[in-house]
């Protein structure tokens, strides 16, 4: 589906606001970016940042209007897309179930060498899912646990820095061979790493404490 769910979304925007400060100028490659959900989240808290999307379904560019939430749209595959361009963030926010699984470790694999954060958001129950709107990608391909994932990212050698279990999604943020002990290091200053967070309670109101302090909108962490 275009759209994804909420679990992690205002902690990933923390994460990434305290990993690089609202005046660095960073680049951020969207992978999948559907009706532009991360555009939308990260803008505020990264008002400098550069958004580029990488869409596979071309009718999603103006049936979402993609061209007014991203500085620049590429129309591509991730599989075999190669940037022209260096990355400081890639996202993958329900995005890696669409491929098979050998497919979507390469394509983590290559970015994780690249990337200063990978961001990844992906289902850890069962949903399967077959076309939608005409769209023969969101076909749901492969499946993870929480476990399964991160077991993959260290098959991969990939840093987690953050790993959030929702009670639909699990929500991971990998460091690049550029940035992997900062990443580290945020993620433990916010003491948000491995924690089930759905069912901590202190973990969520934190997290809420957080977003007033730092001026972003007051959404339901």
């Amino acid at each position: 589906m275009p759209g994804s769910w909420r679990e992690g979304k205002r902690a990933i925007a923390i994460y990434l606001r305290c990993l690089f400060g609202a005046g660095e100028e960073v680049r951020i490659l969207d992978v999948g970016p559907g009706e532009g959900t991360y555009a939308r989240l990260l803008r505020p808290a990264l008002p400098k940042a550069e958004f580029i999307c990488l869409e596979i379904f071309e009718p999603y560019r103006e049936r979402f209007g993609l061209d007014k939430l991203y500085d620049r749209v590429i129309i591509g595959d991730a599989r075999t897309y190669e940037p022209d361009f260096p990355a400081d963030v890639v996202i993958f926010g329900d995005v890696l179930e669409h491929m098979a699984r050998e497919e979507a470790l390469d394509v983590l694999r290559r970015h994780c060498a690249r990337a200063r954060a990978v961001v990844v958001s992906v289902p850890i129950v069962p949903f399967p899912q077959g076309a939608i709107g005409g769209n023969p990608h969101e076909v749901h391909r492969d499946q993870w646990t929480y476990e399964s994932f991160l077991a993959d990212a260290a098959r991969l050698g990939a840093r987690v820095g953050l790993s959030l279990r929702g009670r639909r999604a699990g929500v991971f943020i990998l460091g690049g061979e550029r940035g992997g002990p900062a990443v580290r290091l945020v993620a433990a200053a916010l003491k948000l790493s491995h924690v089930p967070y759905h069912a901590n309670r202190r973990l969520r109101r934190r997290v809420k404490f957080l977003l007033r302090g730092r001026g972003e909108r007051r959404e339901k962490a």
